[in-house]
Parts: C-alpha cells; sequence; structure tokens
C-alpha cells in the first residue's frame, strides 16, 4: 500500500529517521515523550519509521536523530533503476521545493553513484513535479533513495541533516544528537539540578539547553574547556576533579549525565577513575537520584557502579564513531 495511504489512515505524515546504532529500544518510549503526536512505526538497525501528526518545524528541532526525512515512497529493495522507475509511476507529493535539489542513492547506509541515465530520470521526476531545477554540488534540497539489506526501500525528503560532521568534533567530543539522548534520558524536570562532572568541550551541557531544569553545574578538570561552555544563567560552570567536588553539597544534584574518559586520549586506569566518581557521585545526589553514563569501558563502568552501591536500571550497547560503548541508566540506593 503506498505510504500517501496509510498516512491518512494513521492521521499523520510518516517519517524516515537514522540514528546512531543500538539507541532503536530507546525511540520507542522517547517519541511520543518528546514529540506528542509521533507513533513509532518500524525499527531496524540504524533506522527508524514514525508517523507524526504535529507541525514538521516542531518536528526538526528534536536533535534526537542524525538525517531526517519527509518519506514520500516505501516498498521493496531493487536496483536503483527499477526504483526510480516505480517512484515515477507512482507519483509522489514531493512538496513545495524553492530553488534547486539534489537526488542521493544510499546502500546500507553507504552513498552510491548510478548510471547517468538512473540519475538523469530520477531528476526528471523531481524536476517535473516541483518546477525545481538539478543540482549536484550545492542544492537547497535533497532526496534520497535508500535501500536496506531488509528488503526494504524507501525515497524520502531530507529535513535534517548531521549537525558535525566527524572532522568538525574535538577528539572525544559527542555527537550532539548521542549528547541530547542522553540528556533525554536522565528526563530532567523544573527545579532540578542536573551535573556533568567529565564536562569537556560542552556537549552535553549545549543538548541541555533544550530541557526544563533549575541549574545545572558543568565541570571539568581542565580549564581550557570553560569558554566553549553554555552562557545561559541556568548553567554553572566549575573546575574541578570529578573525585572531589568540594564545591557541590551532599545530596545537592537531582541527576548526573556525563561521558567519561575511555582511557582513549589519556593515560589513566580507568577502573581506578570510575571507582573514585562513582563514590562522590552517591555523595552528591539526593536519594534514588539518576546517573546517566556513556562509556567505552563498558564492563569497568558496570563493576564501578554495582560495587557504590548504584542500581543499574538500563543498559543499551552502541556504536560510537565505530568503537563499541554503552549507555548506562543508574539509581542511586
Amino acid at each position: 500500500m503506498p505510504a500517501a495511504k496509510r498516512n491518512r489512515r494513521s492521521g499523520g505524515r510518516r517519517y524516515l529517521a537514522s540514528c546512531t546504532s543500538g539507541i532503536e529500544p530507546l525511540v520507542g518510549p522517547l517519541l511520543p515523550r518528546v514529540l506528542p503526536g509521533a507513533r513509532l512505526r518500524h525499527v531496524e538497525p540504524g533506522y527508524v519509521l514514525f508517523d507524526y501528526t504535529g507541525a514538521e518545524a516542531k518536528l526538526v528541532t528534536v536533535a534526537l536523530f542524525n538525517n531526517l526525512f519527509r518519506l514520500l515512497h516505501e516498498g521493496r529493495a531493487m536496483p536503483f533503476e527499477r526504483l526510480v522507475e516505480e517512484v515515477g509511476r507512482r507519483r509522489p507529493q514531493h512538496g513545495r521545493v524553492t530553488g534547486s535539489f539534489r537526488l542521493r542513492f544510499q546502500r546500507e547506509g553507504r552513498l552510491e553513484r548510478v548510471a547517468p541515465e538512473t540519475m538523469a530520470r530520477a531528476e526528471r521526476i523531481v524536476a517535473e513535479a516541483t518546477g525545481a531545477r538539478p543540482d549536484r554540488v550545492n542544492p537547497d534540497t535533497e532526496f534520497w533513495y535508500i535501500t536496506r539489506r531488509s528488503g526494504t526501500a524507501w525515497y524520502g525528503r531530507r529535513l535534517e541533516r548531521q549537525r558535525l560532521t566527524e572532522r568538525e568534533l574535538e577528539p572525544g567530543e559527542l555527537r550532539p544528537e548521542l549528547a541530547w539522548l542522553l540528556v533525554a534520558l536522565a528526563r530532567p524536570r523544573a527545579g532540578e539540578v542536573l551535573l556533568d562532572p567529565f564536562a569537556g568541550s560542552g556537549a552535553i551541557g549545549r543538548a541541555a539547553a533544550d530541557f526544563a531544569f533549575k541549574r545545572m553545574y558543568l565541570s571539568d578538570i581542565d580549564a581550557g574547556h570553560v569558554r566553549g561552555w553554555p552562557r545561559e544563567v541556568r548553567f554553572v560552570g566549575m573546575v574541578a576533579d570529578a573525585r572531589r567536588l568540594e564545591a557541590l553539597a551532599d545530596g545537592s544534584v537531582d541527576a548526573i549525565v556525563t561521558d567519561p574518559p575511555w582511557g582513549l586520549f589519556e593515560t589513566i586506569d580507568v577502573a581506578e577513575l570510575y571507582r573514585d566518581f562513582v563514590a562522590e557521585a552517591g555523595r552528591v545526589l539526593r536519594d534514588r537520584g539518576r546517573l546517566i553514563v556513556l562509556s567505552g569501558a563498558r564492563e569497568d563502568w558496570q563493576r564501578a557502579a554495582e560495587a557504590g552501591g548504584f542500581q543499574i536500571t538500563g543498559r543499551w550497547d552502541i556504536l560510537v564513531n565505530g568503537r563499541q560503548a554503552a549507555i548506562f541508566a543508574c539509581m542511586k540506593g
């Protein structure tokens, strides 16, 4: 059944989003909370498909996904030249396009070249439907053909792209989408106090600015990072060792969200660092306070948290820049 008909029946437009591999189980519970009117339809590694009844302008402000597409066609995987012909026969509604556009063809996460005649046919379909002109270098809009090993094929208009490329990130800096997810898992509420004791370049703090809370402490042992932290009045910067947060009173923090060192760029004993940090986290957190951690030293973290009296309420193994890591949700007490 064409996607447009399914959309009418479900009461919303259908969207496709790519995401960090491994976080898919988290998307279902998170979607309706951060996007009222969203309903998850399908999940497979690296992608989620959902219907959304709200305004598209709101949708693109949620930094949960890498690439976001308005879905125009959904069908079986097949060679791209056949898929282009199928889209041409279906005549999907491309929406208003001003200026120029570009076509992309992706198979299993990798962009591919197609035959010149296939590209020309795909460009004619969009140009005839919208009146826009092709621009393969610097377009205003992109349309993507995506095929998957699972046997699924999608065609959609890209609404949002990754905010930063890997080359624009500092060594060890979190992608904005992943930082946003960590903060969302902490479920911050108005009136609460948050903490990131390994703030680094401030990715988690910048992501937290989208959420409601009273105050957030950003702390790092390296004073050189402070200049990149948010300047809002809700944020308080500190230069301190995460194992000795002397400026914070016992039980003064509701939730900690952090990405501690993994031992990749530092010469440290990660297991010892985690043990000492867990003890300090237990001191500053209130009873039943939340602790959300991303670590590539997964077993070291789990041992330290459990030995420090934290209950691990969730663990999600993911890939970060090709490296195995895990997100842990922990609770004090």
